[in-house]
């Protein structure tokens, strides 16, 4: 895909410019599923049966929307996303308190499956 994006379709300074101060910038496959959107029906599957594993309540659910809200702007998500808006604002630690572990399980699914198709 570099290769396509870096000689075919344009520059790498180009890329960069274009990028610059997004948190997919040095990925093109996030950039290219920002562009596209992600599979969004995958990711509520994936969501579904997240929340059908676990004893949520509507907020920690409402969480994990916007945490598929944040996929599709930004390409990816890791845990270290939690510190950057609009995740920061929802405040996970309230949230999720002592299930924090369900919100990383959640996340680690997520990123799993678009390193799978990156």
């Amino acid at each position: 895909m570099e290769r396509i994006f870096f000689e075919e379709l344009g520059t790498r300074d180009e890329y960069n410019e274009l990028v610059e101060g997004h948190p997919y910038k040095s990925n093109v496959a996030a950039f290219i599923r920002v562009i596209n959107g992600i599979d969004r029906k995958k990711a509520l599957d994936i969501y579904q049966n997240f929340i059908e594993g676990h004893n949520l309540t509507s907020e920690q659910e409402r969480y994990l929307k916007n945490i598929l809200d944040y996929v599709s702007v930004n390409g990816d998500i890791q845990t270290k996303n939690f510190t950057e808006y609009p995740l920061k604002a929802l405040n996970w630690r309230v949230t999720f308190g002592d299930h924090f572990v369900n919100l990383k399980d959640f996340v680690k699914q997520i990123h799993q499956v678009i390193s799978v198709t990156a």
